[in-house]
């Protein structure tokens, strides 16, 4: 037992506690081996935890890195006079605006995910009605619909209002969330459609869109923090977005997941608790 124990102290849990009496020494050695198998689980979990973070932050470097570039370059051209001529100078400062917003729009995101992500972090409960929520969403998004002619339609089988828990402005990122993301890779003309339902004691919120895919090996890890699909590296984004909505549905206990066919189209299914 003591050269049990030393190896614990050094981090070693590969060693074995060969103790099979049915006395005293024999509990305690079972409860040495669940303290060995404990240690073992949390030193897994913490070197998972630093080498995501690791990644994490190199991420962010990258992505910070190209709009700050872009950024520096324009304004050295600008201020040493290589570029004068209006017509660039005004391109210039369009290029510079257009960066800003994506610098902006990226910190924002992280901070929002760093905020939902701390333990200590706490949101709004109250009593908020989800097709409120849902027809809000879908308000606030139309005219952005319409820049591709396409529709967005909200099949509700509920007559009444529908009560939950939770943080109105939240869920209702959420919902914008996934919303802008099939807005985003729908074909021209065509139609998103919102359809609730219950399901038992649950409520499921189905939104779903044509002409996209996500493999099985891009569903697995398509919520977590800058992933972007194939299709996603074609279009603007900061790839924090269904990070973000993930947590927001854990903060509220929803089930969030997401089904795709490559005839029928993505789904993603929003699945909340309620009586």
């Amino acid at each position: 037992m003591s050269s049990f124990t030393e190896e614990l102290v050094v981090e070693h849990y590969d060693t074995e506690l060969d103790v099979h009496t049915n006395d005293e020494i024999g509990a305690l050695g079972k409860k040495m081996t669940i303290l060995k198998n404990r240690l073992a689980e949390a030193k897994f979990e913490r070197d998972n935890k630093e080498k995501a973070q690791k990644n994490f932050l190199s991420t962010i470097s990258h992505e910070l890195r190209t709009p700050v570039t872009v950024i520096r370059g324009s304004i050295e051209s600008l201020n040493d006079g290589v570029i004068s001529e209006p017509a660039k100078v005004k391109q210039y400062y369009e290029q510079l605006l257009s960066e800003s917003v994506v610098l902006e729009r990226l910190i924002n995101d992280l901070l929002e995910l760093s905020r939902l992500e701390n333990p200590e972090f706490t949101i709004t409960m109250e009593q908020v009605n989800v097709v409120d929520i849902i027809t809000d969403s879908i308000r606030s998004l139309r005219v952005r619909a319409s820049e591709k002619n396409q529709l967005l339609e909200f099949d509700n089988q509920f007559k009444e209002s529908i009560i939950i828990e939770g943080d109105y402005g939240r869920i209702r990122q959420l919902f914008i969330i996934i919303l802008e993301n099939a807005l985003k890779f729908s074909p021209e003309s065509t139609a998103i459609t919102v359809e609730m339902k219950k399901i038992e004691q649950r409520l499921v919120v189905s939104i779903h869109n044509q002409g996209s895919f996500i493999s099985e090996e891009e569903k697995v890890n398509i919520f977590e923090r800058f992933r972007k699909i194939d299709a996603d590296k074609r279009v603007d984004g900061t790839g924090l977005g269904l990070a973000i909505a993930k947590e927001i549905a854990e903060r509220h206990q929803f089930n969030l997941s997401v089904e795709s066919d490559r005839e029928f189209g993505t789904t993603f299914i929003v699945k909340i608790p309620c009586n």
